[in-house]
This record gives C-alpha cells, sequence and structure tokens, in this order.
C-alpha cells in the first residue's frame, strides 16, 4: 500500500465519499487497514465501509471509540452489546440515544453516557430519571437536566435541596423554573 495516500486523509476520505464501491474494490485486500487508520481519527467514516467492512468487529470498535454516534449506524446485533454501548456513549454521551431501551435502563451504561454529557439523561429509562445517582451525574454537567427527573425525585425535598445547595446554576434554574419543584 502507497504510505503517501494514507498521509493525505482529507483526500482519502474525499475519495472514498466521491466514490465507495469503486474505492472498496480497489483496495479490497488493504481496506481493512485503511478504514482502521481512518477511523482512529474520523470515526463517522465507518459509513461509508462496503458491507463486509461494517462487519468487521476491529472496525466497529475503533468507529466507535472515536465517534460515539456511529452506534446508530452498526449493525443491531452490536447495538444491543453493553461492551459496544459503552465504547460509543464514553466517546459521546448521547449515543445513548441509539442505544436499544434495555440498555437505556442499564445503570452502568447511563452513569457513564451522563458522565460525559449530561444531555443523555434525556435517554435514560424511566426508571434511572428516578436513580439519584444518575440525576446526580447529569446535573453536573447539564443543570436542566433537573427539568426531567421523574416524579419520585422532584419530590424527594432532601434530593433537591442537596441539589440547589451544591450548585449555583441548578438552584437559579430550579428558582426560575419553580412549578418544577413541589
Amino acid at each position: 500500500m502507497d504510505n503517501t495516500f494514507l498521509d493525505n486523509l482529507e483526500f482519502l476520505e474525499r475519495h472514498i465519499r466521491e466514490n465507495p464501491d469503486e474505492f472498496w474494490n480497489a483496495h479490497i485486500d488493504d481496506g481493512k487497514i485503511i478504514l482502521l487508520t481512518i477511523c482512529k481519527v474520523h470515526g463517522y467514516m465507518y459509513e461509508f465501509a462496503s458491507k463486509k467492512l461494517k462487519a468487521d468487529k476491529d472496525i466497529i470498535e475503533t468507529a466507535l471509540s472515536s465517534c460515539g454516534e456511529i452506534l446508530e449506524k452498526v449493525p443491531l446485533i452490536y447495538r444491543f452489546n453493553p461492551y459496544y454501548v459503552n465504547l460509543a456513549v464514553c466517546n459521546n454521551g448521547l449515543a445513548l440515544r441509539f442505544a436499544p431501551w434495555v440498555l437505556q435502563n442499564d445503570k452502568d451504561i447511563v452513569l457513564k453516557a451522563c458522565n460525559n454529557n449530561g444531555k443523555a439523561f434525556l435517554y435514560a429509562s424511566k426508571m434511572l430519571k428516578n436513580d439519584k445517582d444518575v440525576a446526580y451525574i447529569a446535573c453536573k454537567t447539564y443543570e436542566k437536566a433537573v427539568y426531567y427527573f421523574g416524579d419520585d425525585l422532584i419530590n424527594d425535598k432532601n434530593f433537591m435541596d442537596k441539589l440547589r445547595a451544591e450548585n449555583k446554576k441548578i438552584a437559579e434554574y430550579m428558582d426560575k423554573n419553580n412549578e418544577l419543584i413541589k
């Protein structure tokens, strides 16, 4: 394989986007190496892979590690696998929206997603929207998560007072939207 081809990722990406079938047919033997190299930097390029390469575990893992949103594009069997969903949400918490409901109800996965991006709380299961640990982590980076709390949390005066005391922005948000807080 010509190394100068790999050195110019922009050219390579443009060529793949414009003629994906032609590219992968011409590089059938070294396609995996090329795609792994690209996906380490630009995981979204997974979308332009051949069908065979889209089913490759190494490529899926590499793409999800650098671009969590690709979870939407991977085969369903990987979206139901906690390992691959963890890779995605650790890269981008909002990838939780592409996870099946059973994994949106997995506390470990949802905690990782919310730790990465508090807005991921929007995609948590109803049960986890009442979980103090998940809600607390989500509010660290997204104070408006309080708006999506389940009724059990909203009615938990001690928890709500703790949030208010620890985070000035959350307290301001709660004061402005006091119809939320009973």
